[in-house]
């Protein structure tokens, strides 16, 4: 039943560094951590239903710790847009990358932008067609193809890389510390959240269903 569960919620469009706020973006537990991602996500330009990105800065507290700490090691600044055939909505798509034993639990004032040539122009999905392809292939035309548009939600992908496969939330950590019988290099297993099929735009996922999160 996990995998067609899914949560909503919004964040507040800020243009202002000094006043901005700490916004919860979603939490996880891994490694037998507990730890949430917070987020400030400045705009130089808000209109009524679109924002330009400018400056995002995220943030991880930990409040449970585990065998292993996490921090940040990559983000996807250009944010690009599908269409989620599931909740058959168009979906901005933003990747953050966690790793374990890094130091970066805050990064500030990364730059972010919108794709130029979105996923979502390639789709033929025919609620699409009828439903959202004009408004979108206007808009990516038109003055304002480097915003984001505020009706659209923001998907959240959070993956890990150099983590050791979990089975049934069971590490095997007797095998992951035992660097006497293998490179760490062999040992250390890669694994990923989720991924968007962009022939499709359906995200697929072992895990929980997403995230998604609505600008006001």
């Amino acid at each position: 039943m996990h995998e067609n569960l899914r949560t909503r919620f919004s964040i507040k469009a800020e243009d202002n560094q000094q006043t901005s706020k700490w916004q919860h973006i979603r939490s996880e537990r891994m490694s037998l951590s507990f730890f949430s991602i917070y987020g400030k996500m400045l705009f130089s330009d808000i209109h009524e239903n679109f924002a330009k990105p400018e400056k995002f800065s995220f943030l991880l507290h930990e409040f449970k710790k585990g065998i292993l700490k996490f921090g940040f090691s990559n983000f996807n600044t250009e944010l690009d847009l599908y269409y989620d055939i599931d909740i058959e909505e168009p979906i901005y798509h933003l990747k953050i990358t966690l790793s374990p034993l890094k130091i970066d639990d805050n990064v500030n004032n990364l730059l972010f932008k919108v794709k130029s040539q979105p996923s979502i122009l390639n789709c033929n999905d025919l609620n699409y067609v009828n439903n959202f392809k004009n408004d979108i292939v206007n808009q990516f035309s038109g003055d304002f193809k480097d915003y984001l548009n505020m009706n659209y939600l923001i998907y959240f992908d959070v993956t890990y890389e150099n983590t050791p496969a979990e089975d049934d939330d069971k590490i095997d950590f007797l095998n992951f510390f035992k660097t006497d019988t293998a490179s760490l290099s062999e040992i250390i297993l890669k694994t990923e959240s989720a991924r968007v099929d962009p022939a499709t735009g359906r995200i697929i996922t072992d895990r929980c269903r997403p995230v998604y999160v609505k600008l006001t």
